[in-house]
């Protein structure tokens, strides 16, 4: 959660320091983002049990039951799983069709540290008088910002696409976070759509 501030208050050198641990998928996954995500969930699920959800035109708080929050969490688990390994190979697959061959890995940690405002701004949601996808816009344009610096640093694409891989990276993984988000609301206000 830390590196997540410093991503997006000081990007040029906390994205210099993770290009420099070039740490591998499993341990960015498992030393970064699986302990975040489960603050995160955990800390949500919670709100949603203790403190409730505003429903309705008038905002209305609503406690929420065990066992809807704890299915809420799971899909935002699998939301969440699906944009990490998803979106780093559709990042690799955009950075291919530039032109420009790398890893995975190196997609990935731009994925992973990319979208972490996006997992910041959940901790938000928490609080019941805030509109969901407000936190989720904050989230999602800070995680924008975020990728900016990211992109350049750590795949260092040529200096022609570098930033249009950076815009289409930026609104792929928006538009992605941003289906996630509302299969996983589909399912806490009530909509059996999803």
């Amino acid at each position: 959660m830390i590196k997540a501030l410093q991503l997006m208050f000081f990007p040029l050198s906390a994205w210099q320091k993770v290009v420099e641990k070039e740490r591998g998928v499993a341990g960015i996954f498992f030393l970064y983002w699986l302990p975040f995500m489960a603050l995160v969930t955990a800390a949500e699920g919670l709100a949603l049990v203790y403190w409730g959800d505003a429903r309705g035109h008038f905002s209305r708080i609503m406690l929420v039951s065990q066992d809807v929050a704890m299915r809420y969490e799971a899909r935002q688990w699998m939301a969440g799983l699906g944009i990490l390994f998803g979106g780093s190979a559709v990042l690799q697959w955009l950075a291919a069709g530039f032109h420009f061959q790398t890893t995975y890995t190196r997609c990935f940690t731009v994925v992973a540290y990319g979208l972490a405002p996006t997992m910041l701004a959940r901790l938000l949601d928490c609080v019941p008088t805030l509109n969901t996808w407000l936190c989720w816009g904050l989230g999602a344009l800070c995680s924008v910002h975020v990728l900016y610096q990211g992109v350049g640093a750590v795949l260092q694409p040529n200096i022609s696409g570098g930033f249009g891989l950076y815009l289409l990276s930026a609104f792929v993984l928006v538009f992605l976070t941003g289906m996630g988000h509302l299969f996983a609301v589909a399912l806490l206000h009530g909509n059996g759509v999803f």
